[in-house]
């Protein structure tokens, strides 16, 4: 498949989500068809593999309206069973997801997976640091960094000051890019006790007298 068949077919997905409108004349510039041309050849020339393949990579965006989105947690995470990936952060297999809110996940009685589609359907974008991974664990961050750029720009546009959860310290270098005052950074190690990301949330939509995410539906 060319690559102008690729970016074709990665567009049909972002109309429904609202994202295409959002995103469109950076989807039809040369900037994203170079990234999805650089990772095309990777695939065909240096035999390259990596997950999830472009046809899911950007399922996150598809399962959250542009219009919808309440808060953002954006992740520098690497699934621990790359062959599970999705596209969406989370819902695969790992360490971090044991780690993140496992509190909540374990109070509410719902399997991993149908618990983050309910925070999804509230307007969690779960946002990743590199759409796409290497195989053998090295993600594809500067590749996408163009794209990530210009989703927090939208972001910005359509949610000024929603909270952003910044987790994974190569996500922070974006914190000057972000429009908002409700920020939080967490290192991936941090103690469980210590991160409460989903109360801070909250905290957050209060203030702004916004409807709370139900983290146990």
């Amino acid at each position: 498949m060319s690559t102008q068949e690729i970016v074709v077919k990665i567009k049909e997905k972002l109309k429904k989500s609202g994202w295409y409108d959002d995103l469109r004349i950076f989807l039809e510039s040369s900037d994203f068809g170079g990234i999805v041309d650089e990772l095309r050849k990777k695939v065909e020339v240096d035999n390259q593999r990596f997950c999830p393949n472009l046809g899911k990579a950007f399922r996150f965006m598809e399962e959250v309206p542009s219009k919808k989105i309440k808060a953002v947690l954006f992740l520098d995470y690497i699934p621990n069973r790359l062959q599970f990936s999705d596209g969406i952060s989370l819902s695969s297999p790992s360490d971090i997801v044991d780690s993140i809110q496992i509190d909540i996940i374990r109070s509410a009685g719902f399997p991993k997976m149908h618990i983050i589609d309910k925070w999804i359907e509230q307007g969690l974008l779960i946002m990743p640091l590199a759409l796409t991974t290497r195989i053998e664990g090295k993600p594809h961050k500067k590749i996408w960094e163009p794209f990530i750029m210009r989703l927090i720009e939208v972001i910005n546009k359509k949610h000024p000051n929603i909270p952003w959860v910044l987790l994974g310290s190569d996500t922070w270098k974006y914190e000057e890019d972000i429009d908002s005052n409700y920020i939080k950074k967490i290192e991936l190690k941090t103690p469980l006790a210590e991160r409460d990301w989903a109360n801070w949330i909250d905290e957050c939509l209060s203030i702004q007298n916004k409807t709370s995410i139900n983290w146990l539906t």
